[in-house]
Formats: structure tokens, sequence, C-alpha cells
């Protein structure tokens, strides 16, 4: 179960073809995600789990991983 502070990452070279590439991001509360903007450069709550896994599990053919960091 993740959890706020968590990495989730999806790894480009892992997909099914159609997204070009995975994502990373990190874990908030309330189940939102935060990811790196190509457009602004910040780093926005943009995600929630449910829509990550939607377009990067379902869509993209990514694996969603998760990992802990250590502090």
């Amino acid at each position: 179960t993740p959890m706020p502070g968590d990495i989730i990452l999806s790894p480009t070279g892992n997909g099914n073809g159609k997204l070009s590439n995975g994502h990373v991001g990190i874990v908030g509360t309330g189940e939102m995600v935060m990811s790196n903007s190509s457009v602004s450069g910040y780093w926005e709550q943009n995600y929630t789990l449910e829509s990550w896994r939607a377009r990067y599990e379902k869509v993209g053919g990514f694996p969603v991983l998760f990992y802990r960091v250590a502090g």
C-alpha cells in the first residue's frame, strides 16, 4: 500500500507501445500523485492513484511500482 512520500514509477521501455514513455511521481496525501510537468517545469498534483493506473497501467501497459524513501 503506497504511503505519502513514496515514489511511483511506470518505467519507460516496459509498455505496450500505446504511450511513448512512462512517468515518475511522488505519492501525496489522499491518494494524490505529484509529477513533473514538462510544460511548466514544476511538480504538480495532476494525478490520483486511480488516474495514474488508468493511464500508465491500463492504456500504456506499464507496470506501476512503488518505492519507499528511507529516512
